[in-house]
């Protein structure tokens, strides 16, 4: 009988030990993929923050090496402005300093800050009032761009287009860009809107 009794509190020893170290290897697995999810949220929102990336790049130290790169983090920000994004108004602020550093010095003496922010928000209203909103962009090839030099200096003419959505139909307004080399760095001088034309954006 004592044989017995030492067996069964052996087995049933063993049975406990057994049943508590599947317990931890269940719960430890758990926790890693709850961790593993949750670190996959944060990335995916971190990634889906556009207006963030915006807002923490600093030109002065991370400028766009082309004008085609000007022109699209140009578009970035008018993405945003144009878009569905609530921006906040020291957000907006900081886009639009964002933008005024790519503008080029004639450009910036024609277009005080005030008169830009006043312009720029009385744009954006409209585009809400009929329902308007910037979906894209693409911009021309940098090898099908336009370059040339006028009184010792750098410019080039590169084709963007814009798809908008308006009433659930879509279509495309195409600008015109004059950028000029200041100081090593290309800045825009001015655009204006154009006709569709076949242009390699690819």
């Amino acid at each position: 009988m004592k044989r017995e009794r030492i067996q069964n509190k052996k087995t049933i020893a063993i049975i406990v030990l057994m049943i508590l170290i599947s317990v931890g290897v269940i719960t430890y697995f758990i926790y890693i993929n709850i961790k593993k999810e949750d670190e996959g949220k944060t990335e995916a929102v971190y990634e889906e923050s556009e207006l963030n990336k915006l807002l923490k790049r600093d030109l002065s130290e991370d400028y766009p090496p082309t004008a085609r790169e000007v022109l699209k983090f140009y578009s970035r920000i008018l993405c945003q402005f144009y878009g569905d994004t609530q921006i906040e108004d020291e957000d907006f602020d900081i886009l639009v300093d964002q933008l005024r550093e790519l503008y080029a010095s004639e450009l910036l003496e024609e277009n005080s800050k005030e008169t830009q922010i006043q312009n720029l928000k009385d744009e954006i209203q409209e585009y809400r009032d009929i329902s308007k909103k910037i979906r894209g962009y693409q911009i021309e090839k940098a090898d099908s761009a336009i370059s040339w030099e006028s009184e010792e200096k750098e410019l080039q003419r590169l084709i963007a287009v814009y798809t908008f959505l308006q009433n659930n139909r879509t279509g495309q307004t195409y600008e015109e860009f004059l950028l000029c080399k200041e100081d090593g760095k290309w800045k825009i001088l001015g655009w204006n809107t154009v006709d569709g034309a076949e242009m390699d954006f690819y």
